[in-house]
């Protein structure tokens, strides 16, 4: 099966490469439903049937807006997915007559979104079949657009606290479903994230220094994502309880090489990007008959680069928040978490400005525009 990356996220990648390649241990897992996460449909729930202040676990209530979600018209969904959160071009577009009527379709779950957004705990629950996966992927981006859209409207109209607000709860969004630790919802993060980060450079020049700051401050108190080594810890274990269901149909001794094999992972997974690579694939020819391995070997570099990506974009929007509450300067100290090199200042027409890693990224520089 040929996959192009280029085209599809890591989401979709590992999903098809569940199903082409011979990882049968790992089919049951959360990973092979994110393929039907757009087409199988979970009962509506009726958000007035508990309140939600009286819950204290934010993944119980992200479940309910993701069923909340399903009740929107396919053209709505098509519309959401369409809302703009980048500025590519030099032509600004205000918010249409139907984004407006979609926002305010959206707004109960938006708001639940943003009240989960505010508590501490985030547990999705670590069973193998338990967990809220089979909406996850899809409907997580939607409601973050349906966010960025609500922030874009109070940007527009000049409530600057207000967009801030949002901004803020959709990063917490963002990394509570990281906080699950397997690969699939640390990358569900990133895309997430990323969604944000761009809207957030996008409009940033517009926002007063006072309530950049402070966005600034609760942006920084968010709690920090999950490094690659505790994501591939948590894979570990993880597996390890998918090789004990029954009907596994590979023999004890490859499982068992196949565990062995990620706990040494584990034992290197905070290692340099570069470094990394270089282990795991010496370690993968330790194993040159194990085909669990030899499934999982790609799959695991995958989400190693993206992890390293979303750290860089993280490093980015931070330090252009620094840039418009400091100026340019700050630039030359800070540092690229991918370790290759300083970060590039561009300045641009109208207060403007991009940010360049030296991380690649299908063929390009990482990069992180501010203002139109």
């Amino acid at each position: 099966m040929n996959i192009n990356i280029d085209r599809f996220d890591l989401i979709t990648y590992f999903c098809s490469f569940m199903q082409s390649s011979q990882i049968k241990i790992m089919a049951k897992a959360r990973w092979l439903l994110f393929a039907f996460a757009t087409v199988i449909q979970i009962g509506d729930l009726d958000l007035n049937a508990q309140d939600s202040s009286a819950i204290s676990n934010a993944a119980e209530l992200y479940v309910q807006a993701f069923a909340q979600l399903e009740n929107i018209s396919l053209v709505e969904k098509k519309l959401l997915q369409r809302i703009r959160v980048s500025q590519p071009d030099a032509k600004e577009k205000t918010i249409q007559v139907d984004e407006m009527k979609l926002l305010e379709r959206l707004e109960p779950v938006l708001e639940l979104v943003q009240t989960a957004s505010r508590l501490d705990q985030a547990d999705w629950g670590n069973e193998v079949d338990d967990a809220p996966w089979i909406h996850l992927a899809s409907s997580a981006k939607q409601l973050q657009r349906g966010l960025m859209l609500k922030a874009r409207l109070h940007i527009e109209e000049e409530e600057f606290e207000e967009a801030s607000n949002v901004i803020v709860s959709a990063m917490a969004f963002s990394r509570h479903i990281g906080r699950d630790g397997i690969m699939i919802a640390r990358l569900i993060e990133s895309s997430t994230f990323k969604i944000v980060a761009n809207l957030c450079a996008w409009k940033s020049t517009a926002f007063p220094k006072p309530v950049l700051k402070r966005m600034q401050e609760n942006l920084s108190n968010l709690p920090v994502s999950m490094t690659a080594k505790e994501v591939l810890l948590a894979e570990s274990q993880y597996s390890a309880r998918l090789s004990q269901q029954n009907g596994n149909p590979y023999p004890k001794k490859q499982i068992d090489d196949f565990l062995k094999f990620y706990d040494q992972v584990v034992a290197f997974g905070d290692l340099p990007l570069d470094q990394f690579e270089f282990q795991l694939k010496k370690l993968g020819g330790s194993f040159p008959d194990n085909i669990l391995i030899k499934g999982v070997l790609p799959v695991i570099s995958s989400m190693r680069h993206q992890i390293a990506v979303h750290e860089v974009n993280t490093a980015l929007l931070g330090l252009g928040l620094k840039v418009l509450l400091r100026g340019p300067p700050v630039v030359k100290d800070a540092k690229d978490p991918s370790g290759k090199g300083p970060f590039e200042y561009v300045p641009l027409k109208n207060e403007s400005f991009e940010l360049l890693s030296q991380l690649m990224q299908r063929g390009e520089k990482l990069t992180l525009r501010f203002g139109s």
